[in-house]
């Protein structure tokens, strides 16, 4: 903590909240916080106490001289009329009780913070010991002691699982490690002086995840953590209504795999999968409609019961759907086998660590087995094909939901890209998207699939969205209301900055002002950033128009383009473009 520079001035202090805010925030900022970590009110009290201007020290532990430094400020705030209470803020207990009341409704605590502490302390080292019973088991494992002693990574699949798995749970100790020493405290604290009956559901929901912010402490953790209980099944249920998933993967676990698909086959027949893939997927995925005629085989396949022909065809097209993954993702690095390209695919796919163990780590086991020895053991040929058509249909989802631009433009070009476009934020989405791909159609000329999704795009561009009244509509959107906007925000941030030590008046300031002063601003203004957020992004987003427009919509209607254009001038001459390009970092991440 700091030591104190200025003691809290009690002729300053009034009955606004301004002074409580002030008052916490020298506490906290000041006194150490193993004084407020403490079990004990009236020392806890007494240690924030010193942080105000008395005109006499007050003795530790002198009660009755603690007792009254806290009517003190309890009256100047006016919580306490004529020695009490006030009627408006009185709780449980006595109306007069102004130790307890000061650490309530002045320091704002609701329950002692050590205590607190324990209780975190003991669930986060109970979490430790797990993880580090764990970590043991591994390092019981010859793969992992040859890697100790050697440093050797071996290449076998079998080596590479247990080593990817163990140095999970080292990156977890180490996290769990971390928050231990160095954020429990303030965490703790905060707890403190949480209001519980005021949290709504949606708070309490994560409140569990503050107390413990890792993913030791979130559900179904040892699947992520314990090689031996990955989730083989979970993806093969996204279509499924919730309520009868645990029960249908209880089924899966147990190895009644006959029992599930009779189950399944009910909710998400194997017909409608090859629908899906025929009528939906291949048709708005072009990097994988060259293999619709293997698609036709595997159904002719399945038809026709012969599993050992679908499983070996089916194998090979999962790992053909990942390569053409990897394809887009990474055109330049083709990669050899099925773990790295599902290992390639995993930052640009939101849930990866829900599913992809299973793609990584499980299904190369059998393609491996299968391919090099013709056998799976005593496995169920019928179940591992019903397994692989689920699995082919739940990655062909996977590529239409990417995190990749080429993807995105190619899902937007296939719908209804015109009515998708519902906002000037979304324009500028896109703008990011055909920004990048431009770059990247430089970078990979012969990119054949790349060149044809950009000659959609221009096409569309020329002659279905110029023509769509959308640019008309938005481009006057902008002239009739940014300026609106901008002059309301200043008047805004004047308005509610009239009762701090310095009124911000962005309206008759000078941008030179602005950016000299900006430190000063970011203080008043950051603390309150939620208040104009809003406000700040949609000016945002119609500068970030104004901007990109004409680069990547050269067809934009003439008449509407002069008149922006217009703007554009005018935004600069009366100094809002470079205010607010100068403001809005304090607002929103990535202002541009």
């Amino acid at each position: 903590m700091e030591q104190a520079t200025d003691k809290i001035k009690l002729s300053e202090l009034d009955g606004l909240y301004g002074s409580i805010r002030k008052i916490r925030e020298n506490v906290f900022k000041h006194v150490p916080i193993s004084q407020l970590l403490g079990y004990n009110i009236t020392n806890i009290v007494y240690y924030t106490l010193k942080q105000f201007n008395f005109r006499k020290p007050i003795p530790r532990g002198d009660v009755p001289a603690i007792e009254k430094a806290c009517v003190t400020i309890l009256t100047k705030t006016t919580y306490y009329i004529k020695g009490k209470i006030d009627p408006e803020f009185e709780r449980e207990g006595p109306p007069y009780d102004p130790i307890q009341h000061y650490f309530k409704e002045i320091l704002g605590f609701n329950k002692l913070p050590g205590r607190v502490f324990d209780e975190l302390d003991a669930l986060v080292r109970a979490d430790l010991k797990e993880v580090m019973a764990l970590i043991e088991r591994y390092e019981a494992e010859p793969v992992i002691k040859t890697y100790l002693e050697t440093g050797e990574r071996r290449s076998q699949h079998e080596g590479k699982i247990r080593l990817d798995f163990y140095e999970r749970c080292l990156a977890e100790r180490d996290r769990i490690v971390k928050y231990l020493t160095s954020d429990l405290e303030y965490r703790a604290l905060f707890k403190a002086t949480e209001q519980s009956d005021r949290l709504s559901n949606s708070l309490m929901m994560f409140d569990g995840f503050r107390d413990r912010p890792y993913r030791w402490s979130q559900p179904y953790h040892l699947e992520y953590f314990d090689y031996k209980k990955i989730n083989t099944c979970r993806h093969r249920l996204d279509e499924v209504v919730i309520r009868k998933i645990p029960a249908l993967e209880k089924l899966y676990q147990i190895g009644k795999k006959t029992t599930f698909y009779s189950e399944l086959q009910k909710l998400f027949p194997i017909p409608y999968l090859f629908e899906q893939i025929f009528n939906f997927y291949i048709p708005r995925n072009p990097k994988v409609a060259e293999r619709l005629p293997v698609f036709k085989e595997l159904r002719l396949l399945f038809k026709a019961r012969r599993w050992y022909g679908f499983t070996a065809l089916a194998l090979t097209q999962v790992e053909g759907v990942f390569s053409d993954m990897t394809a887009i993702i990474n055109p330049e690095k083709p990669l050899s086998s099925l773990s790295n390209k599902v290992l390639a695919v995993r930052p640009y796919y939101e849930y990866h660590e829900r599913v992809f163990d299973y793609f990584e780590y499980i299904l190369p086991r059998i393609r491996n087995r299968f391919l090099h020895s013709g056998s799976i053991g005593d496995w169920d040929f019928k179940i591992i094909a019903y397994d692989l058509i689920y699995d082919l249909h739940y990655i062909l989802r996977v590529f239409l939901e990417l995190k990749d631009n080429q993807v995105k433009l190619t899902n937007m070009l296939n719908g209804d890209l015109v009515d998708s476009i519902s906002s000037l934020g979304a324009f500028n989405d896109l703008f990011e998207i055909l920004k990048e791909l431009r770059a990247r159609q430089k970078s990979h000329p012969k990119n054949m699939e790349l060149n044809e999704l950009m000659m959609r795009w221009d096409d569309f561009e020329k002659n279905t969205l110029k023509d769509s009244g959308t640019l008309e509509y938005f481009a006057d959107q902008v002239l009739t209301t940014l300026n609106e906007l901008t002059t309301k925000f200043f008047e805004t941030v004047y308005f509610n900055t009239g009762w701090t030590e310095k009124q911000i008046d962005l309206a008759g300031m000078k941008s030179k002002e602005v950016k000299e002063q900006l430190p000063e601003i970011k203080a008043v203004l950051t603390e309150y950033s939620w208040h104009f957020q809003e406000q700040v992004k949609q000016i945002m987003d119609m500068y970030a128009f104004l901007k990109a427009y004409k680069t990547y919509l050269p067809s934009f209607p003439a008449t509407a383009a002069a008149k922006l254009n217009e703007l554009i001038k005018q935004e600069k001459e009366n100094e809002h473009t470079p205010k607010m390009h100068q403001i809005a970092p304090l607002f929103i991440a990535n202002a541009k």
